[in-house]
C-alpha cells in the first residue's frame, strides 16, 4: 500500500524532492529511495539530473545535494 501512496503523492505534486517524501510519510530516506527506484524502473517516475532545482523556489538547498523525482505522465 505504501508504494501506491508514494506514487500518488508524486503524481499529485508533479515533482518532489526525496527529503519531502520522507518527511511526508515519516520514513527513512533510504527506504523511500528504494521505493522510488522501483517506480523509476517501471517508468512511472523519473529522477531528475543532479543540479536540478525543486519547484519550491526557496534556494535553501544546494541543487547537487537534492534528489528530485518527477511524475512521468504517459
Amino acid at each position: 500500500m505504501i508504494l501506491r501512496d508514494v506514487k500518488n503523492y508524486i503524481r499529485e505534486r508533479g515533482q518532489v524532492p526525496l527529503r519531502e517524501i520522507g518527511l511526508h510519510f515519516d520514513m527513512d530516506p533510504g527506504v523511500i529511495r528504494r521505493m522510488l527506484e522501483t517506480l523509476e524502473h517501471k517508468g512511472v517516475i523519473k529522477k531528475l539530473p543532479a543540479g536540478s532545482t525543486c519547484s519550491g523556489g526557496c534556494t535553501q538547498c544546494a541543487p547537487e545535494s537534492v534528489d528530485i523525482y518527477r511524475w512521468n505522465a504517459h
